[in-house]
């Protein structure tokens, strides 16, 4: 019918559309489905699994051979388990109406399958079930923050929050650390449940929701990947990179920040914002000195530091000492060395090491 229709619109063909009966009628009488319930009606050639709404009723045409029933199985599977029963609907509406219930997982095994048949697939009912779904999540952090919900959950703030959302990003990045799969699936969800915290805050104030957050991320990465959804080239990570910078150049212009100027969270941890400080200055066309000088440095912030050490200013000490630390984060970023991820490294070789020799 498409391909009819554009023919039409080049003005190659005239096209008369009269009604017909449509298979929809028979299949929810023989099914005894009322589509006041809600329903969907969805391609088998072209079935993906975000289209599906599990609460739904979903009927599903062009089920017509072994292939395409194939393909609508393993589909399915993303979202339903392999044990649903679904019914398979054949000739709906005439003498030779047909319908077949069986596991999902044996689809593609039925014979009979042909143009005439159809697959129903009815709602989930078993919570459960609904677990992974991202409307769920949605509907239970609601539930905790409304009416009857949790206490906790309720009196939460944005600022009261900050807390948790930086001590479950680092349990993330220990996660990682560790290479265990299951424990950083665990992680990543506590970090979602913190966005979604802070989604319906902000929903309950009016000012925005999550669906407004995924929108802005969405559109962010399409305009920051011309060389993607665009037509600018780009075939290496350098060149990437360079774009993405270009790119942010342009959102910034006309802001209030002063052009090249340098735009790091002062909430970044210490030795990050400093690294991070440093790479801005070098991309603004201040790089510091050449790695043997910066060697140097350090050699002369030592010795300062040590003879900061002999006095009582502690103020003086302090300063001293972060100045060492500052050189050494331009060294480690001129071997593209994160300090923190590095010192995070040193930290867990050191707890290991001592739990090792205090027989733990």
């Amino acid at each position: 019918m498409q391909r009819l229709i554009e023919e039409e619109k080049k003005g190659t063909i005239q096209l008369r559309i009269q009604g017909g009966q449509s298979f929809l009628d028979p299949a929810f009488s023989a099914l005894r489905v009322d589509p006041n319930d809600g329903f969907q009606l969805l391609d088998a050639t072209a079935l993906v699994p975000e289209q599906l709404m599990l609460t739904q009723h979903i009927l599903i045409s062009q089920v017509y051979d072994q292939m395409s029933a194939s393909n609508t199985k393993l589909t399915l599977m993303e979202k339903y388990p392999d044990d649903y029963e679904v019914t398979l609907v054949t000739a709906a509406g005439t003498s030779e109406e047909k319908l077949e219930t069986f596991p999902l997982f044996e689809l593609d095994r039925r014979t009979g399958i042909s143009n005439l048949t159809a697959l129903y697939v009815p709602p989930i009912k078993e919570e459960a079930l609904l677990y992974r779904e991202f409307g769920k999540l949605k509907e239970i952090i609601s539930t905790l923050r409304g009416p009857g919900g949790c206490p906790w959950d309720q009196k939460q703030t944005h600022a009261s929050l900050k807390r948790y959302l930086i001590e479950e990003a680092y349990e993330v990045i220990d996660a990682v650390d560790e290479e265990d799969g299951e424990h950083l699936q665990e992680e990543l969800g506590d970090v979602l449940l913190q966005v979604m915290l802070h989604a319906r805050i902000a929903e309950e104030e009016g000012f925005f929701s999550i669906e407004d957050i995924v929108g802005t991320l969405n559109e962010k990465m399409i305009r920051r990947h011309p060389h993607v959804f665009g037509d600018i080239q780009a075939e290496t990570s350098e060149e990437v990179n360079r774009n993405w910078e270009k790119i942010k150049q342009g959102e910034r212009a006309g802001s209030d920040k002063e052009t090249g100027s340098l735009d790091v969270p002062v909430s970044f941890p210490a030795l990050m914002r400093s690294a991070e400080l440093q790479k801005q200055a070098a991309k603004h066309g201040r790089p510091w000195k050449e790695e043997p000088l910066l060697w140097e440095m350090v050699e002369t912030e030592l010795q300062e530091w040590k003879e900061a050490l002999q006095g009582t200013d502690k103020e003086q000490q302090k300063e001293a000492f972060g100045s060492v630390l500052f050189v050494l984060v331009n060294i480690a970023n001129h071997h593209k060395l994160h300090p923190e991820e590095s010192l995070h490294t040193a930290n867990r070789k050191f707890e290991q090491r001592y739990g090792t020799e205090n027989g733990k």
